[in-house]
């Protein structure tokens, strides 16, 4: 079975969250509007490997080829001006996903 995202490669977690109350899949939107901006943003020419957790928080991979760098501060400016109440947290890792593997909010 394939999942459409190469796992050995660089790439940027993402554990993205809505802390209010949503309904109807509007935060899941929202999250998935907000990811693609951030890929956008980084620079991604492939497409990012979202997994819904529930409804306001989704856990992304986002390929970076062999890219490291990651532009930071244009991140966290791009976070408050799309979504200003969305959370996120991002880590870079190496090939096979491991190091950036993201932990839930909500379990901690």
């Amino acid at each position: 079975m394939s999942i459409g995202y190469r796992l050995r490669q660089q790439h940027l977690g993402l554990v993205a969250w809505i802390p209010e109350p949503t309904s109807g899949g509007e935060g899941l939107a929202r999250l998935d509007r907000l990811t693609a901006a951030i890929t956008e943003a980084v620079g991604c020419r492939r497409r990012p490997l979202i997994v819904p957790c529930d409804q306001a928080v989704a856990w992304s991979w986002l390929p970076l080829d062999t890219r490291t760098a990651i532009p930071w501060e244009a991140l966290r400016t791009l976070v408050e001006d799309h979504d200003r109440s969305a959370r996120v947290v991002a880590r870079p890792g190496p090939a096979g996903g491991r190091p950036s593997s993201p932990t839930s909010p909500r379990s901690h």
